[in-house]
């Protein structure tokens, strides 16, 4: 005889029991989803790591990024800047503080890695319509970025760019703070506030991101110069370019259009710079380089003749620095003890009145008059 017995309303109730054990485990972790999750969120709005938002405390933010996209709004909403330096890397070794005494006024230095004309764009535009001082002086560096003859280049890298903090709308930045780029921010903001760890930038948008001159090798730099190069060695120290070749009817540099549009955007009484950057003479002695380079220049200095209170300075010419294999660390990024030259170099161009120099021509005189 079996003694197995079956007790339906003790079955019902284990699970029952089990059932509420489940719905309680769910609504403990969810509490405490929420609590972690609001707190993350609560913690980046008041640490507000890229100073960008609109109920975040006044503090003395630093940047705490290599990202200049997510840092340069706002260090331009709270510079309190006139001026300025907007490029690509080809730009970034120019110290403020020596513009500040060769040019006047007080600039911060915006150039981006890797920044694309579309980028540089959005940036001068931003500066122009939120700096909260007049803007004195723009300095813009000239190079590849602003040169493709035919097709506009891509507007973006794989460097994100917030557009949100972009735009004038106050409230849209607190949607994009539960990641964990702006976590980790966030926390390194604190530990500088804190004084726990050094600030890594200054305050001025200036970034050294070269190796220190201690451990250049000169044999290594001539490789990474000439491993790609279009010219034979041994250079002839007074080689010149060839002439340039007709300019294709195709050739109309549209990406030209975004710097029109952001010198607009700018004050009439603005001293508006264009330097053409010196890149390394292995660059200008391939004809098809110093053609596009050529025309394209003719092509920045007809947009110069249309507006009011701009120069365009080219130091992409042969020169005592371009043929100095030894001032450079690849063919573009001179070495930043050659910063110092070049920013004299558009000071005598600018302030001075000086046609040319050993290192610069000018190609369009700043004229203020209509």
């Amino acid at each position: 005889m079996s003694t197995f017995s079956s007790d339906p309303s003790a079955a019902l109730s284990a699970d029952a029991a089990e059932a509420r054990d489940w719905r309680r485990f769910i609504a403990v972790l969810l509490a405490v989803t929420a609590v972690v999750v609001l707190s993350a969120f609560a913690f980046v709005a008041i640490v507000d790591p890229y100073d960008s938002l609109a109920f975040s405390p006044r503090w003395n933010r630093h940047r705490v990024t290599t990202n200049e996209r997510y840092a340069f709004p706002g260090m331009i909403r709270h510079g309190r800047f006139d001026s300025a330096v907007f490029g690509t890397s080809t730009m970034m070794l120019l110290q403020p503080a020596e513009l500040d005494r060769r040019l006047g006024g007080r600039f911060a230095n915006f150039a981006m890695s890797y920044g694309t004309a579309w980028e540089q764009g959005q940036m001068m535009k931003f500066f122009a319509g939120h700096t909260p001082v007049p803007v004195r002086t723009v300095v813009v560096g000239m190079d590849m970025d602003w040169c493709s003859p035919k097709v506009p280049l891509a507007r973006l890298t794989p460097h994100p760019f917030p557009p949100w903090e972009y735009d004038d709308d106050p409230l849209n930045d607190y949607a994009h703070l539960l990641n964990t780029r702006a976590i980790v921010h966030s926390i390194r903001e604190v530990l500088t506030l804190a004084h726990v760890v050094r600030p890594e930038f200054q305050d001025d948008g200036y970034y050294r991101f070269t190796p220190d001159d201690s451990l250049y090798d000169p044999q290594r730099a001539r490789r990474t110069i000439y491993g790609n190069a279009a010219v034979a060695l041994p250079l002839d120290p007074h080689a010149e370019p060839p002439p340039a070749s007709p300019r294709p009817a195709d050739w109309t540099f549209p990406d030209l259009a975004l710097l029109a549009h952001a010198l607009d955007a700018l004050p009439t009484e603005t001293r508006k710079i264009l330097v053409f950057v010196p890149v390394h003479i292995s660059v200008l002695l391939d004809p098809g380089q110093w053609s596009q380079f050529s025309h394209c220049k003719e092509a920045v200095v007809d947009l110069a003749k249309t507006r009011r209170n701009v120069t365009v300075v080219d130091l992409m010419r042969p020169s005592p620095l371009t043929r100095n294999d030894e001032a450079y660390w690849d063919t573009v990024h001179y070495r930043v003890r050659h910063a110092s030259e070049i920013i004299d170099a558009i000071g005598s161009a600018v302030d001075d009145g000086r046609e040319s120099g050993p290192l610069f021509e000018v190609l369009w005189p700043r004229r203020s008059g209509a």
